[in-house]
């Protein structure tokens, strides 16, 4: 198991992040359709701004 690790700058929790998630399975497709579901309000909102 690894050890948790205190993340101290943006670069380190990316790193960390990424890691973390080398080993998990793509996403499938309904996961990937609800997280744009999740995110479609903010891209909205970014876009707008623009």
């Amino acid at each position: 198991m690894a050890t948790s690790r205190i993340c101290r700058t943006p670069e380190d929790a990316f790193v960390a992040g990424w890691e973390d998630g080398a080993s998990d399975p793509p996403l499938t497709d309904e996961q990937r359709t609800r997280l744009a579901a999740l995110l479609a309000p903010y891209v909205r909102l970014t876009q707008e701004a623009a």
